[in-house]
């Protein structure tokens, strides 16, 4: 993903949590904790690399608490679940969740951090209006960028080589 000799590894988790859930004994529920992460390399303050990932992990639980999931189910990243997020389907989404994310992290390929959190969002934490981004992400990509600008402030070179592949 465009690594050179002498780029700095970084990566930045940020979770947010979310939860529905009912007070009431007839009603089911919800837990879902959501994690955004972060994985860029750097060549003198400017972004080199960047890859996006996701994972959403959701537990159902019945008016009683109990656990009605699968806790033993695989929890899939949303690039790992690919067109299976459904953004497309259930959202009526033009792109599914990785292609936006793919375009939020080639987007930051070129830029500093500051150059990104400068362009790439407004202040509702969506790509502007009318931009290049905004064409393909139409998601919220506030805790996105938040979560490359953690990966960029924790640099440490850890000897990324020119062709090495960037994941989480």
């Amino acid at each position: 993903l465009g690594a050179q000799a002498g780029d700095e590894l970084r990566l930045a988790v940020i979770p947010g949590l979310g939860d529905s859930t009912s007070a009431t004994a007839e009603a089911a529920g919800l837990a879902q904790l959501n994690v955004d992460a972060a994985a860029v390399t750097m060549n003198n303050g400017v972004i080199t690399s960047c890859y996006i990932d996701s994972i959403q992990a959701k537990v159902n639980f019945d008016a009683t608490g109990a656990i009605t999931s699968d806790l033993k189910a695989d929890i899939l990243t949303k690039n790992e679940l690919g067109d299976a997020y459904g953004m497309k389907q259930y959202a009526g989404s033009k792109y599914e969740w990785y292609e936006q994310a793919e375009a939020l992290a080639n987007y930051a390929v070129g830029k500093t951090v500051d150059e990104l959190k400068n362009g790439a969002i407004d202040e509702t934490g969506k790509a502007p209006a009318g931009s290049d981004l905004a064409s393909t992400a139409t998601i919220y990509l506030g805790g996105y960028v938040s979560a490359i600008e953690v990966a960029v402030n924790n640099a440490k070179h850890l000897g990324a080589q020119s062709g090495d592949e960037l994941r989480l």
